[in-house]
């Protein structure tokens, strides 16, 4: 039988992150201008101070907790400050529980661009994914704002199936995540 590891004090966690070498991040960032990270504020300045002054562009993201912790939530709230900023929004809805209503309660700057796809499997996912960015980059062109910022949201990633299992029967799909 495996060791479990000990779970970790936040305080452990921090003073990790903060001995963290960073000689691995010599590489230019893709949301770099003018040598300078491009952030996305969080709206809680709490946060934004961990993640040093908000959440990077051009970076992956990924938010974990557990069910009805806020997630989706944070989320929302995330896409109506990216669209406060002049940019647009992606919410690839994988587990098909988003409420439309909630989500427009939410996203006040312009819940009209908030783009939501059902879509049923991961890799038609990545392809909306793709023509999204480049409908970003033609908003960013159109607007001469090279830094609008883009965000696109997976709600959630862990829910979406391959497309080998979305098109097999449930028992191959039991057998398949068993492998």
């Amino acid at each position: 039988m495996a060791k479990l590891a000990r779970p970790r004090k936040k305080a452990d966690i921090f003073r990790s992150i903060e001995d963290d070498d960073d000689s691995r991040l010599t590489e230019p960032e893709p949301s770099e201008r003018e040598g300078r990270l491009v952030r996305v504020s969080t709206q809680c300045p709490t946060f934004d101070a961990i993640l040093g002054g908000g959440l990077p562009l051009g970076r992956q993201i990924l938010i974990g907790g557990k069910e009805g912790c806020g997630k989706t939530t944070f989320a929302l709230h995330l896409a109506d400050e990216v669209q406060r900023l002049g940019g647009r929004v992606r919410y690839e809805d994988a587990e098909f529980k988003l409420d439309r209503g909630y989500a427009r309660s939410i996203v006040k700057h312009d819940p009209d661009l908030l783009v939501v796809g059902h879509t049923p499997y991961i890799e038609r996912g990545v392809s909306k994914i793709r023509k999204f960015c480049l409908t970003l980059e033609k908003h960013r062109e159109a607007t001469g704002n090279p830094d609008a910022p883009g965000l696109i949201i997976v709600d959630s990633v862990t829910a979406w199936p391959s497309k080998i299992e979305y098109n097999a029967g449930d028992e191959d799909v039991t057998m398949a995540r068993q492998a």
